[in-house]
């Protein structure tokens, strides 16, 4: 790679809108600043910008920079192969901007969900507030001595292999009833 590849690939590269890399030797000479070119060959202390000299000896962990009077998050990366460092930096701004648009979908989604669980709460109390009016008035025409009603539930789930056990055991009352 030349110095000049090196530079057109680093200053393609964006992060976010604001967002740029830099590309540092091991002792400390910026060999591309995309952003600020009057820094190009100066070592990070001398460069006029102060907060570069917080650059020198990072590991590979997150740290905020200031930079133009923009707060920036940073991450330095070893370059061994090109005997340097390559420094990603991401304007805190945007960040902060992608985590309140996840925490705004997070509670619109929540907010759906819980509207939609009160509307299927809501209609389904009210289907079974009907079935529990239908059942009374079946239990009072029975406790007035009427055998021949029978529920007639027809879904085949735990409730319908209740009513069934439920109307056989009217069939039957009746028929003792009468014997």
């Amino acid at each position: 790679f030349s110095l000049s590849n090196l530079g057109h690939f680093m200053e393609a590269i964006k992060i976010g809108k604001n967002g740029y890399c830099l590309f540092v030797e091991n002792d400390e000479t910026i060999l591309i600043d995309p952003k600020h070119e009057k820094t190009v060959f100066k070592k990070l202390s001398e460069c006029g910008i102060p907060s570069y000299s917080l650059i020198k000896n990072k590991d590979d962990k997150p740290f905020n920079i200031e930079i133009d009077g923009k707060m920036f998050q940073a991450c330095v990366f070893q370059a061994k192969m090109f005997n340097g460092q390559i420094v990603a930096l991401v304007e805190r701004s945007e960040l902060l901007e992608l985590f309140n648009r996840l925490i705004f979908d997070m509670a619109l989604i929540s907010l759906s969900l819980m509207i939609l669980g009160f509307i299927i709460s809501f209609v389904l109390s009210g289907r079974l507030k009907r079935y529990f009016e239908k059942l009374e008035v079946l239990f009072k025409r029975i406790a007035k001595g009427d055998t021949k009603v029978r529920i007639n539930y027809k879904v085949n789930d735990e409730i319908g292999s209740l009513m069934k056990y439920f109307d056989e055991s009217i069939e039957h009352m009746g028929i003792m009833l009468k014997t």
